[in-house]
């Protein structure tokens, strides 16, 4: 589920006769592969109990920057690459030190939605 410019806000669950129920980002059992524009770097955008989204699992040793652009990284199939997730805020090491996590200001106050557009199939190149 997407909204102006391939902004992602999250994604279709349940499907009724003309309606669905959408799972968005900030849902803390939503899970997609992420990476940022700017050096690739890898890792899980999660939902935090409908406050938030965080950038988490990035390895310790990728380079992230406050304000790097957060993208669909493509991985496991669920959602096509490059479709807008937000930008990085503060960013902090993992409690055991072997990732980081960034909080994510996303384009879009969910709370705010309206009008929304379901990608029914991805295209192949």
């Amino acid at each position: 589920v997407i909204v102006y410019d391939g902004v992602l806000v999250g994604r279709v669950t349940e499907v009724f006769p003309g309606s669905a129920r959408v799972m968005l980002l900030s849902h803390p059992e939503s899970l997609v592969s992420g990476m940022t524009v700017e050096s690739e770097s890898q890792g899980i955008v999660k939902g935090e109990y409908g406050l938030g989204i965080v950038f988490d699992m990035v390895l310790q040793d990728a380079i992230l920057h406050k304000g790097d652009r957060l993208v669909t990284s493509g991985l496991g199939g669920d959602f096509p690459k490059n479709l807008t997730i937000g930008t990085l805020q503060d960013i902090h090491p993992s409690v055991d030190h072997l990732y980081q996590r960034s909080s994510v200001a996303a384009p879009v106050k969910f709370e705010r939605l309206r009008y929304v557009f379901v990608i029914t199939k991805a295209l192949a190149p």
